[in-house]
């Protein structure tokens, strides 16, 4: 009676669950930027596909908090150059994502 998920399903079941699979992080973001038509360049999708796993890894006890911090870092860096260029643009105060704040 329980049959157990097809390939495709089971992939489906598993993008749907999170991030658990290196190689779904990369499909996952393409498939946002896809659908909502934004426009973020190759470093950027890199950078946030490296940050997400090594919160990932970090919320689960593989790397410690110092490690966490050397791979999030650069990705915290540039969203928040992003979040200053945009509240000069508006004219409106930059909010600033942290280290605590990423990781929640």
């Amino acid at each position: 009676m329980n049959q157990k998920p097809s390939g495709r399903s089971k992939e489906r079941a598993i993008r749907k669950g999170g991030f658990l699979l290196d190689s779904l992080f990369c499909r996952r973001y393409n498939e946002t930027i896809t659908n909502n038509k934004t426009i973020m360049n190759q470093e950027t999708i890199h950078l946030k596909t490296e940050a997400e796993r090594a919160k990932y890894y970090y919320r689960k006890g593989f790397i410690s908090r110092e490690e966490a911090i050397v791979r999030i870092n650069p990705y915290i860096e540039k969203v928040n150059l992003a979040s200053v260029e945009l509240g000069k643009l508006y004219g409106v105060k930059p909010k600033f994502v942290t280290f605590e704040g990423f990781t929640r």
